[in-house]
Order: C-alpha cells, then structure tokens, then sequence
C-alpha cells in the first residue's frame, strides 16, 4: 500500500513592495500607527507567518530605520 500523493503547493510570499506599502501606511506618529509599525516589523523579523518575506539583502534594508 502506498501513500496518496500530494501535490506540493507553493507558500505566497508577502513581496518587498507589499511590505514598504504596508510600512508607508503606518508612517504616522500617532500612538496606533507605532504600534502597527511595530507589529509588521516584528513578524518581519521573526519570519511570522503573516508576513514570511524572502531572505534577501533587499529585505534586510527595509527592516532597519532610516
């Protein structure tokens, strides 16, 4: 008996543009959009699965304040 066969589906993969336009939406100073800063950059950082980005050097700039 062999087991089923399963097709192996790609993870979608939050793209950098997708991660600067969520960061620039929460360019505010305002306690709420610090807080959403600070969530975003947090599961950047960690690989959280609500926002798993690619590790690339392009990645690694946007998490670091300019």
């Amino acid at each position: 008996m062999k087991p089923p066969v399963v097709p192996e589906q790609p993870v979608p993969v939050v793209t950098d543009e997708q991660i600067k336009a969520l960061l620039a939406g929460c360019a505010g100073r305002d306690l709420v959009s610090r807080r959403d800063e600070a969530i975003i950059r947090l599961l950047m950082d960690t690989g959280g699965a609500a926002l798993k980005s690619r590790a690339s050097p392009s990645t690694t700039s946007i998490s670091s304040r300019t």
